[in-house]
């Protein structure tokens, strides 16, 4: 009999799959506006999305059924990644995510970011390691935007 050994991110981020998933398909998708925006600073794609809810708990829901999102398209096509430590900016958390595409390696960081009592999950897109100081820089972007 043969035993199975899962790690523990890969367990972390089935959970988490399997949780917002479960969401879906029991509630239906209800906490964010299909609208997205996108803007460039210093070679990162930033990309931010209003959330319907104000509510800290409805922007934490928001990240994380991003980041499923994100993982099972990953999943889907077959590409490998790497969910790494939160990256901290201002009264944030961004959660990177490092993928292996078609031999090439593509980072993005996802989190939110409260503007003017509004809720919006924020992705930050690079082709390089995104560090905390460009995550503050793609809020700070985000916040010239909306203000």
């Amino acid at each position: 009999m043969r035993k199975i050994v899962f790690n523990k991110k890969f367990l972390a981020a089935v959970g988490i799959v399997l949780a917002v998933g479960g969401c879906f398909f029991v509630k239906g998708r209800m906490n964010t506006k299909a609208a997205d925006d996108s803007i460039f600073v210093q070679n990162m794609s930033v990309q931010f999305k209003l959330c319907e809810g104000t509510s800290k708990e409805i922007l934490e829901e928001d990240i994380d059924e991003n980041i499923s999102e994100e993982i099972m398209v990953l999943e889907e096509k077959g590409h490998s990644y790497e969910i790494g430590e939160a990256l901290s900016a201002e009264d944030s958390e961004f959660i990177p995510v490092t993928k292996q595409i078609n031999d090439e390696t593509a980072y993005e960081a996802i989190g939110g970011i409260t503007v003017k009592n509004k809720n919006y999950v924020i992705k930050v897109k690079s082709s390089q390691k995104i560090t905390e100081q460009d995550v503050e820089t793609a809020l700070e972007a985000v916040k010239d935007q909306l203000n």
